[in-house]
């Protein structure tokens, strides 16, 4: 079994499990986290997405974390303390 280290560089204080698993949920985390800053929110065009530091990542999984928490619609649930209903 992968040994759990905290996070480092993300202030949400979370643990994660080493390895391809872990890196996908930190990249994850941090588009649930700041997504919500460079979506497509405005249908009328006057709010212009804005980059966060956190999200200047590439490659396929921050393509696919990007296409669900930074396009036109999402939904909020990181503010449930419950980590079961959470999920």
């Amino acid at each position: 079994m992968p040994t759990r280290q905290p996070k480092t560089g993300n202030s949400a204080g979370t643990a994660l499990m080493e390895g391809p698993t872990g890196e996908r949920e930190r990249i994850f985390d941090a588009f649930r986290q700041w997504g919500y800053l460079e979506a497509d929110l405005d249908p009328l065009g006057f709010l212009q997405p804005s980059p966060h530091p956190d999200l200047q990542i590439e490659g396929e999984i921050a393509d696919d974390a990007r296409s669900v928490y930074c396009s036109t619609i999402g939904a909020e649930f990181m503010h449930i303390p419950d980590l079961e209903r959470r999920r």
